[in-house]
């Protein structure tokens, strides 16, 4: 692949990790009622770094054409890793004991990893993690083709038309499915669940 083409992956997946971090940041006010005290920015922050993370990925496996196994290799360490910050930053939000001694704890009992603060925050990061490797492939798809003679870019324009349809499809709606569940958090944070008929309550700096 060419440089240009390496800089347009890049901002591929800055713009799909910035997209998947803001809609983690407005669903995180919802949490924030539900769970008083606890603090999302360190998760809105993870998940940023990890919608980057899996776009790089992808290319990197797109362009080096890497099998199954391969991609399996290149990804278990990195699905270690991001256990390890997943569990750092659950304790972080919500502060109930300093860091110090939720490692101590840890050691004598290493099951008291897996609560489920620990289990949100992993099933946050692998599903932001998932939809950016999505979100990848379909741009991917959508990238210009290089330039071939004559009869073989018509065959090759021909042949990729349809992948282009359904990634054009695909994309249309996943944007609609995230609108939708960004409207939901929203109303659901800004409605006033103390008095009937209430006045709505403000968002929270993170949600806006």
């Amino acid at each position: 692949m060419t440089l240009s083409n390496a800089h347009s992956n890049l901002r591929s997946a800055v713009l799909v990790a910035l997209m998947l971090a803001a809609l983690v940041a407005a669903g995180s006010g919802v949490v924030q009622r539900l769970v008083p005290g606890w603090q999302p920015l360190y998760l809105v922050t993870a998940c940023f770094l990890i919608g980057l993370e899996a776009g790089i990925v992808h290319y990197v496996a797109r362009s080096q054409r890497l099998t199954f196994t391969e991609l399996m290799r290149y990804l278990a360490p990195e699905i270690f890793i991001m256990a390890v910050v997943m569990r750092i930053i659950a304790s972080l939000g919500f502060a109930d004991a300093p860091l110090a001694e939720s490692l101590t704890r840890w050691l004598y009992d290493p099951l008291a990893v897996f609560d489920a603060a620990f289990g949100a925050h992993m099933l946050t990061g692998l599903l932001t993690g998932a939809l950016a490797h999505l979100a990848m492939r379909d741009l991917s798809t959508l990238a210009p083709l290089p330039r071939a003679p004559g009869d073989e870019e018509r065959r090759l324009e021909a042949l990729v038309a349809a992948d282009r349809s359904l990634a054009l499809e695909r994309i249309g709606s996943r944007f609609m499915m995230g609108g939708g569940v960004l409207l939901l958090a929203l109303a659901g944070e800004a409605v006033n669940t103390n008095v009937s008929g209430g006045s709505p309550r403000p968002l929270a700096p993170l949600s806006i």
